[in-house]
């Protein structure tokens, strides 16, 4: 019985542990530069820095703007735009948080990571994928405007 009690407390202590360091971080567009960008306490003026700084687990909320990048990120984040949870095809282009660029916009590397609520605009990929995609979920996103593929997941993946 005392092994017992004593594995389910290593268990939800390790549960509460990994629940309690997940951070959320914010991204505004309209930020001078990324020099508060240390910690989830400062917001970032682009979502590549965030990504930088995050650990899987963590969300990252973009808010709306323009951002001109290109991210590769690993897996475990959820990256939010200002239209998250907001069917796409209800949207009317205002309030957005815009990817534009050339080349590939996002480019996810591991599994696990969530895409929702962005508008991804030109580039010639828009969302491409390298590396294991299990769980990847792309939801609620735009695509306009593209010149090879607003989604190209080259490799499989469970559940995506």
């Amino acid at each position: 019985m005392r092994r017992a009690t004593a594995a389910w407390a290593i268990v939800t202590a390790l549960f509460f542990t990994s629940a309690a360091t997940a951070a959320t971080w914010t991204v505004d567009a309209a930020l001078p530069d990324d020099t508060g960008c240390v910690n989830p306490t400062y917001a970032c003026k682009t979502i590549g820095a965030a990504v930088g700084g995050s650990a899987p687990g963590d969300t990252i909320n973009v808010l709306a703007g323009t951002y001109a990048e290109n991210v590769v990120m690993g897996g475990g984040l959820t990256i939010n735009g200002a239209q998250a949870n907001v069917d796409a095809c209800d949207r009317d282009g205002t309030g957005e948080s815009i990817v534009t660029g050339a080349g590939d916009l996002f480019t996810l590397i591991g599994a696990g990571t969530i895409v929702n609520g962005f508008t991804f605009q030109g580039a010639a990929r828009q969302i491409y994928t390298n590396g294991p995609i299990d769980d990847v979920q792309l939801l609620n996103n735009r695509h306009l405007g593209f010149t090879s593929s607003g989604m190209f997941l080259d490799t499989s993946g469970d559940d995506v």
